[in-house]
């Protein structure tokens, strides 16, 4: 549950615009069964708004978005891959 303040300004990416920006976020390989489920990426894609809106370090992330290092790291991933530049085209594109 999010707290007052803590994220639940960006708490959701909008069903609209995720539905336009989700397949452009490359499908990650399944790992084993052992260890904790993945963060969904939607809830990634929230928290690495409300840091990049916030300026927050990844570590003070609020819970509600996975880790502060899951983030961060899928951010890093993301960011290799191109994501954001696709993104922000694909989103120029729609609203020109």
């Amino acid at each position: 549950m999010i707290c007052p303040g803590h994220g639940a300004k960006f708490r959701d990416i909008p069903d609209d615009l995720w539905e336009q920006i989700a397949p452009l976020i490359p499908v990650r390989r399944k790992k084993t069964l052992r260890g904790r489920p993945p963060v969904p990426d939607r809830e990634v894609m929230a928290g690495t708004v409300y840091r990049l809106r916030t300026g927050c370090q990844w570590k003070a992330l609020p819970r509600d978005f996975g880790s502060g290092s899951t983030c961060h790291a899928r951010f890093q991933a993301w960011c290799a891959a191109g994501v954001f530049t696709e993104i922000f085209c694909t989103l120029r594109l729609e609203h020109a």
